[in-house]
């Protein structure tokens, strides 16, 4: 029983990230953000590679920034201090893709919220498998502050191209778009699969045994 429990341990300590929180990396346009991921191209997190196209209507107060939040499965890319900048209305194209050298884990998700400061927002992300933006995968859209949840997809892509589009308003403005990249598999399937491996050697020995 004992040896069970610590296999199952070890299984357990060996899942990817199950619940662990990795690095915020953040760049601005002129100052350490969006111009700075414009002049890089590219920004690496955990298995993911963030990837500038272009941008419109963004000005050197917007952040950009990405997050791991559970290892290898959720990732979150915001923009920050929106209503510091744009007046009216913005357009940011960026791709995401798993890096095939440390995942082979896949792109199934995503979903959209902001926060608004004044009302009449309009924030869309349209979802594409393809550099020409020519075959949408999904819409989201979040109006007024109000989360669009979740849309899962299939089948998942290695890739995905994306484009955010903001419409203010009526005076409208936003502080804060998050846009959320989730992946197959979970870290909770590792998990079940690891359970499942050691309770069946175990079992298969104890046969073995008697």
């Amino acid at each position: 029983m004992k040896k069970f429990l610590f296999a199952t341990a070890a299984a357990l300590f060996l899942v990817p990230g199950v619940a662990s929180a990795g690095p915020a990396h953040s760049l601005n346009v002129n100052d350490g953000t969006a111009s700075d991921w414009e002049s890089v191209g590219t920004v690496h997190i955990g298995d993911k590679i963030f990837t500038y196209i272009s941008e419109s209507g963004l000005d050197s107060n917007v952040n950009a920034e990405f997050h791991e939040v559970i290892q290898n499965y959720v990732y979150n890319f915001q923009l920050h201090e929106l209503e510091t900048g744009p007046v009216g209305n913005w357009n940011l194209r960026f791709k995401v893709e798993v890096d095939p050298m440390i995942s082979p884990n896949s792109i199934f998700g995503n979903d959209l919220d902001t926060n608004k400061v004044l009302s009449s927002t309009n924030v869309t992300a349209q979802i594409y498998s393809d550099a020409a933006f020519s075959s949408l995968i999904t819409t989201l859209t979040s109006v007024d502050g109000n989360a669009n949840g979740v849309v899962y997809y299939t089948p998942a892509v290695n890739a995905i191209w994306v484009d955010l589009t903001g419409t203010l308003t009526g005076g409208g403005q936003l502080s804060d778009v998050n846009l959320e990249i989730s992946q197959t598999p979970e870290p909770s399937s590792f998990v079940l699969v690891g359970i499942a491996a050691v309770g069946g050697l175990v079992y298969s020995r104890r046969r073995t045994k008697a």
